[in-house]
């Protein structure tokens, strides 16, 4: 066991370049390539081989730069200033958003726009928001589905990768558009994606036939959700009609998600499952969401003492590098869930995140 304190390997190992750069990406091969020049062609969106913003890595920013705010760490905007810096100057400029998960950077960007007032991330900032508000085809119900080629399809993950970017765009640049597009994304899921017998999410629903697809409680799903609504919530306005309304599922979701936490603080993969496997992506995502909440006001007191307690399952999922692991593998489509554990972005992402709200020693 290393005798640096828990935050301080969780947070170095996330601040290596092959953490930022390599350490997760989308496999590229000569049919993906192919694929994006017949799509470019064609004047369809599509995800380019070289395309730099990925969910993966933007969800190691916001564990990075939780331990900014939380715990003054300056190193870690060095290295958020450095990653954008790469991609802004280094390259081409800033390249257009291509699919919707790109867009959860915004939410770092905005960030670090509002710590270091650095001009060149205001066009990348209003480029994605603009994409979400404009560009990007919504379900009949004016809702984002997660591929333009499934328009009336609404994933849970949109709710993680877009919503505290779209509410925090909009108080930022005083976007009532944004704002509501946020709220609109959250609204919608807690009334037509989730399950009425356990009160659990599906993975996606028709918006069209309200047909729920995927697994019921679906652990990283799950995680996506809390991650999401919790920071959307700091950025919503109180007196926009629906925040009350937001509050009240979320405070019961949490109610309802607290009785599948074992007793080593662990959710599992499928969390209405007590033989599946344990996931840290959704400990950790979990963990935060409760953390959070009680930081903002909305959850109880008791809950911090079980953040405390998904903290404790991560740790035991560390490796004494600081590598989170025992986490579900990459979910290819509906119904195609990975069976293979072990360390990725979306579970080191948020458990920094987490460790820097609890300071760990």
């Amino acid at each position: 066991m290393s005798d640096k304190p828990y935050y301080e390997r969780v947070f170095f190992k996330t601040c290596e370049p092959f953490i930022l750069d390599e350490y997760y990406k989308p496999k590229t091969n000569i049919f993906n390539i192919l694929r994006y020049r017949i799509s470019r062609f064609l004047g369809r969106s599509s995800r380019a081989p070289d395309y730099d913003f990925f969910w993966t890595t933007a969800i190691l920013i916001s564990g990075l730069h939780r331990m900014y705010e939380s715990m003054g760490q300056e190193q870690a905007v060095d290295v958020i200033a450095g990653f954008f810096r790469k991609r802004f100057t280094e390259k081409e400029g800033f390249q257009e958003p291509l699919c919707l998960d790109s867009v959860m950077h915004g939410y770092a960007l905005i960030k670090m726009y509002e710590l270091n007032n650095i001009s060149e991330y205001k066009r990348p900032i209003n480029e994605m928001a603009k994409y979400l508000i404009e560009k990007h085809v919504k379900t009949s119900r004016g809702v984002l589905p997660y591929r333009s080629r499934m328009p009336e399809m609404v994933f849970i993950d949109t709710i993680g990768m877009v919503c505290p970017f779209l509410a925090y765009y909009g108080k930022i640049f005083d976007s009532e558009e944004a704002t509501n597009l946020s709220v609109l994304q959250i609204k919608d899921f807690f009334e037509y994606g989730f399950d009425s017998n356990t009160g659990l999410p599906y993975h996606a629903y028709n918006s069209v036939t309200n047909e729920k697809k995927g697994c019921i409680g679906w652990g990283r799903g799950i995680g996506w959700i809390v991650y999401g609504v919790v920071d959307a919530i700091e950025h919503i306005p109180k007196s926009h009609p629906e925040y009350e309304k937001i509050i009240q599922r979320f405070r019961f979701f949490i109610d309802r998600l607290l009785q599948y936490q074992d007793e080593n603080g662990y959710l599992k993969w499928q969390v209405n499952d007590c033989n599946s496997h344990v996931d840290t992506s959704a400990t950790s995502m979990f963990g935060y969401a409760l953390a959070r909440g009680v930081l903002l006001g909305i959850l109880n007191e008791q809950c911090m003492l079980r953040a405390e307690l998904c903290l404790a399952a991560l740790e035991n999922s560390t490796d004494v590098d600081g590598t989170v692991q025992d986490c579900s593998g990459e979910c290819i489509g509906l119904g195609k869930y990975s069976v293979e554990y072990g360390a990725y972005p979306w579970a080191q992402g948020p458990t920094l995140s987490l460790v820097a709200i609890l300071k760990r020693e």
